[in-house]
């Protein structure tokens, strides 16, 4: 448990440094007296072990504090945005732990219309050193995730104490974390996978997490003297567009940078290898498996969307009958599940048969295996294109025409229109659209169709879980 491993480096090395909170440093005593003087005050609330506390705390380095000091008192955490979000998670009678009288403010609609709620609000931690002294009396307490993917459907993912303890270590082993490296953690709230689980492992392996929230974090990010990145594809663009204003680094920068949760297109990726590091990453990975099935670092631009197994599971393709495709031929993607992995949702029994079976997790993801194994993500099984009759995976078709038009993202629909007629609608994400004389010869790609219309939005809409998945 993460509480019991930040107490045990506080012993060890108390000066070195456990966060870094918009430049601002906290050491790894300064962080255990605060989650240690946090708990002692939620002692005094009467909150029954074993019970689920939602957390609703802007603040990342105090998000995580009271995260923590609930967990070692014994109970279950689960981290949301608002009342009204929390509300959505199906989560009957769990008090509602505020920090900070603007966290409290801005959940004012939600407490009135929530009068039942229970409201408990922590004093600000206090980011003094203490002396750790005994092992203090710490339960390992759980949490809560949950993922939505597209669907809007929030499925929630339990993990033991006992789990995530065991879960963090293989994450460390994974990454080779150790004390003196440097784990960017940007902005991910605690919902997400990445914004949970990796700093957690960090801090079992006795290294460092940067967590940024300022609106320009681009700015501070290159100084900041990480080893270690995860971003999503948002992200990247909006630290790409930071770069143009800024000469390129010389020589590049030698940390890693891992790209998750999608895909950045060739030109992203090309300003990145010339401007910011070689060591650029793509990796496919899912919040239910603990660690992410598929990476590849980027040596090879025509490569960029073919990843490699890691090793860590077993990755398969299969057809509808569960039988596994030859190379070449597209099909379901599965994984293997280890105990380390969840392999249920909670109060969820249909979401749970159909994404656990047969002992493997099946994410809803197409995709096709090339003869030196290497794995292309297809998109999702029901994100498919009927070309007359023939199912064809868009994901392909959409990263070319975005290569095309160089727009931030598309996304492909075909259907029939109010006449009867076969149409494709191809929906382009951009700050400006592009020139109709570039739509009118991509149109002429898809002839077979009657008609081919475009809708261009300066903004697709996209999920509120953390990872801005296209809605």
């Amino acid at each position: 448990m993460s509480a019991e491993s930040i107490v045990s480096w506080a012993r060890k090395q108390p000066e070195a440094n456990a966060v870094i909170h918009n430049g601002v440093a906290v050491s790894y005593a300064e962080f255990s007296g605060a989650i240690e003087t946090t708990r002692r005050y939620l002692e005094t609330q009467a909150l029954p072990e074993a019970q689920t506390a939602i957390v609703i705390v802007e603040n990342l380095l105090d998000s995580w504090t009271v995260v923590f000091a609930l967990q070692a008192l014994g109970l279950t955490t689960v981290c949301a945005k608002s009342i009204e979000f929390a509300q959505t998670l199906g989560i009957k009678g769990a008090p509602i732990v505020v920090s900070t009288v603007r966290d409290l403010s801005q959940q004012a609609a939600g407490v009135k219309s929530h009068p039942q709620t229970r409201i408990i609000q922590v004093p600000n931690p206090s980011y003094t050193p203490s002396n750790p002294g005994g092992t203090p009396a710490f339960k390992q307490g759980g949490h809560i995730l949950y993922t939505s993917g597209t669907t809007g459907n929030y499925k929630k993912l339990f993990l033991s104490g006992h789990l995530q303890s065991l879960r963090d270590k293989e994450i460390a082993k994974r990454n080779l974390y150790s004390p003196g490296k440097m784990y960017h953690g940007i902005n991910f709230g605690l919902w997400t996978a990445a914004g949970y689980k990796v700093p957690q492992s960090v801090w079992d392996a006795g290294a460092c997490v940067i967590l940024d929230q300022r609106s320009d974090w681009p700015r501070f990010f290159k100084g900041a003297g990480n080893t270690r990145s995860v971003m999503i594809p948002d992200m990247v663009e909006q630290f790409l567009s930071s770069l143009d204003e800024s000469p390129a680094p010389s020589p590049l920068m030698e940390f890693g940078l891992v790209v998750g949760a999608g895909f950045i297109s060739h030109k992203s990726a090309e300003r990145i290898l010339t401007r910011l590091t070689k060591n650029l990453e793509n990796q496919y990975g899912s919040t239910e498996i603990n660690l992410g099935m598929l990476n590849s670092k980027v040596t090879n631009l025509e490569d960029l969307h073919w990843l490699a197994p890691t090793g860590d599971r077993i990755v398969e393709i299969v057809d509808e009958s569960g039988v596994i495709c030859p190379t070449g031929k597209e099909g379901m993607l599965r994984i293997r599940l280890t105990e380390l992995d969840c392999s249920c949702y909670m109060d969820d029994p249909e979401a749970t048969r159909k994404a656990f079976r047969d002992g493997c997790f099946y994410p809803g993801d197409m995709a096709v295996e090339r003869d030196d194994g290497r794995i292309r993500i297809l998109g999702r099984s029901t994100d498919v294109m009927n070309l007359k009759g023939q199912k064809i995976a868009v994901a392909p078709m959409e990263h070319k025409i975005q290569a095309i038009l160089g727009v931030s993202a598309v996304c492909l629909f075909s259907g029939l229109n109010d006449a009867g007629e076969e149409e494709v609608i191809i929906a382009l994400e951009s700050q400006q659209p592009p020139e109709k004389s570039a739509l009118m010869n991509l149109g002429h790609e898809f002839a077979q169709f009657e008609q081919v219309r475009f809708a261009h939005l300066q903004r697709f809409p996209r999920t509120s879980t953390g990872t801005s998945k296209i809605d």
